[in-house]
């Protein structure tokens, strides 16, 4: 069991969603179903966003207002969701990485809220959503080190490991993984109910994409809940 709980100073400022899911293995190539989800995903957004500035683009101004509730600049230092939109509309294409994070990635792309990715058998103890403070920060995957002072982030035993811009190496998916946790990130004027679709739409995704089954959910939000568990092996 782990139990997922927020810092009472930043429970007011955001709704999260998490799910565990077990029983997948991660591969290099990719099932036709998720490659046809990735082009779909790709050619959307270039029909719909093409020509539009972000602060014209209405789905990505939910993770800009997390950011500016706690202090923070979207555009110094921007939420994954937005970089996976801008890297599209600038011509590019979704990364290739392995089928997980892919699939990650293009559900990330549809709620253009940031999503958390994690080996879960690489998080030791309870997980705790706060603020960092001045000496914290993990080395990102692909980036160097990211400092954490001031901003959102997930914290084990270890220290920190996800943040709604990029997430650690320490625990990073890779063809070992076989059971993760998604998190979704939200500002708090984001329902639950919303949010609760929206891991219910991740949960079929990531069992439809990559396999295995879900073994728990939960969801952290000021007076509804904001310390909970999972249980799933």
């Amino acid at each position: 069991m782990v139990v997922i709980s927020v810092d009472p100073h930043l429970a007011g400022n955001l709704v999260v969603g998490a799910l565990l899911h077990g029983g997948i293995e991660v591969e290099q190539g990719r099932g036709a179903a998720l490659e046809a989800a990735i082009g779909a995903a790709e050619r959307e957004v270039r029909h719909v966003y093409s020509g539009k500035q972000p602060s014209e683009i209405e789905g990505l101004q939910a993770a800009r207002k997390l950011f500016r509730s706690i202090g923070a600049d979207p555009t110094r230092m921007r939420p994954a969701s937005e970089a996976l939109l801008r890297r599209i509309l600038k011509g590019g294409e979704l990364p290739r990485i392995n089928s997980v994070v892919d699939a990650a990635n293009v559900i990330s792309l549809r709620f253009l809220l940031p999503i958390g990715l994690y080996d879960a058998d690489k998080i030791e103890g309870d997980i705790l959503l706060r603020l960092g403070r001045d000496d914290e920060g993990y080395d990102r995957i692909g980036t160097g080190r990211l400092n954490l002072h001031g901003r959102i982030g997930l914290f084990d035993e270890l220290g920190g490991f996800g943040n709604p811009t990029g997430d650690s190496f320490r625990t990073c998916v890779d063809e070992s993984t076989t059971r993760i946790f998604v998190f979704l990130f939200a500002p708090s004027s984001f329902s639950l109910e919303s949010m609760e679709e929206r891991i219910e739409m991740a949960a079929r995704s990531v069992r439809d994409y990559v396999g295995g089954n879900e073994t728990g959910r939960a969801f952290l939000a000021k007076g509804v809940k904001e310390r909970t568990s999972i249980e799933g092996q």
